[in-house]
Formats: structure tokens, sequence, C-alpha cells
């Protein structure tokens, strides 16, 4: 007969919090695959700030500049699009022996970290990549206030 010595951690919060923050790990450690969209697709995107600027880029292989949407509603930007789904010739059999492309229609949706000028905001598509710049508005300088002398008032 075998006896197994199992060690279960007493402290049943800090076994919670490992399990969430193992689980978490390993979802971060791949791409979404999952989106909100119901085609189920999600195109790779990164984000990113400097101090003047805070910057989104998506990738869009395939994907026509007209059938993007970016639309800022601080502080989120939305951005939707349509990967059009290959339609073979009539009458042309194919059979798919590794299908990763998504395709139809997907949205995402990005929580922008610093406060945007709104009529500053540029989109670009170029090569497969979205790239959405958001110039962050100027903090307010302290401003210097004169002080004058006061005069007696009778």
């Amino acid at each position: 007969m075998y006896f197994v010595k199992v060690r279960f951690d007493r402290d049943m919060a800090r076994f919670q919090r490992r399990m969430r923050d193992m689980i978490d790990e390993m979802v971060n450690m791949s791409r979404p695959l999952m989106s909100d969209a119901s085609s189920g697709w999600t195109p790779e995107a990164d984000l990113y700030e400097s101090a003047q600027e805070v910057v989104l880029v998506i990738n869009v292989a395939g994907i026509d500049r007209e059938d993007l949407d970016v639309s800022f509603h601080e502080p989120y930007v939305r951005v939707a699009g349509t990967r059009p789904i290959r339609v073979e010739p009539e009458g042309r059999t194919v059979r798919y022996h590794q299908l990763e492309m998504g395709r139809g229609d997907f949205e995402r949706v990005f929580r922008i970290p610093a406060k945007i000028d709104e009529n500053r905001i540029e989109a670009t598509c170029s090569e497969g990549l979205l790239t959405v710049r958001f110039k962050k508005l100027q903090a307010p300088q302290p401003r210097r206030v004169p002080v004058h002398s006061g005069t007696k008032r009778g």
C-alpha cells in the first residue's frame, strides 16, 4: 500500500489568489482568441504611450481601409471592421488543411490611459497595420501672477 502525502494551503484566500494568478498568467501568454463580436475572431493589437502621445497599432491585413471604422468617446476608442470571407469560384472544391485567419466582422474597444486632445487624433493604414495616434493634452503650466501694489481707498 502506498501513501501519498498532500499538503493543502491552510489559507484559502491565498490559495484562491494563487490559482487566479496562474490562470491570468496562462491567459496572458497568448493573444486573445475570443472576442465579443459574433464572428469570434480578434485582430492582434499593441497599445503604448510616450510623453507626447498614445499609439494603437492593430493588425488589419486583408481589410480595406473603407471597411474600417474608428470612433473615440473618451476614454475609449472603438475599432471595428470586416475581413471578407474568401469564396472559391463556383464549381471549385477545396479542402482546407489549416484554417487560422479570422474572417468576418470584428470589434475591439480599448481604454486610452491618458487625457487626449480629441482634435488631434490621426489614423493611418499601411502595410496591413492600422495605426491610431492620440496626441496627449498638455498639462497646464504654472503661470506667474503679478502682484500689484494696492491703492488706499478713502
